[in-house]
């Protein structure tokens, strides 16, 4: 799970799960965006859930307020209108076996 959030991090009150963010929050999972807590977009053209060791992630938003997400250099832009003064939510749990 991968995403953005505008809120500054000292001032969070971390949910039990990112989906309870519930303000100024996108989240990629799976193939699947979710706007502060809601799906607003399915099968996206790539898929977190299909990640091997090796592979690259990236998470960034642009000058046009555009979230992209790039997985071994394939760019998506998964949300328009986001926030621009973000900062980027890596949810690391389950399967995940290796970061770099």
């Amino acid at each position: 799970m991968v995403g953005i959030i505008e809120s500054n991090p000292d001032r969070i009150a971390f949910p039990f799960n990112a989906l309870g963010f519930k303000k100024a929050c996108w989240l990629v999972i799976s193939d699947s965006v979710y706007h502060n807590g809601m799906r607003t977009r399915e099968k996206l053209p790539v898929n977190l859930d299909s990640l091997k060791v090796g592979q690259t992630i990236g998470i960034m938003v642009d000058s046009q307020s555009n979230l992209h997400l790039c997985i071994n250099e394939v760019d998506v832009i998964v949300a328009k209108n986001v926030g621009s003064k973000c900062r980027a939510l890596v949810v690391l749990y389950g399967e995940t076996e290796q970061v770099n």
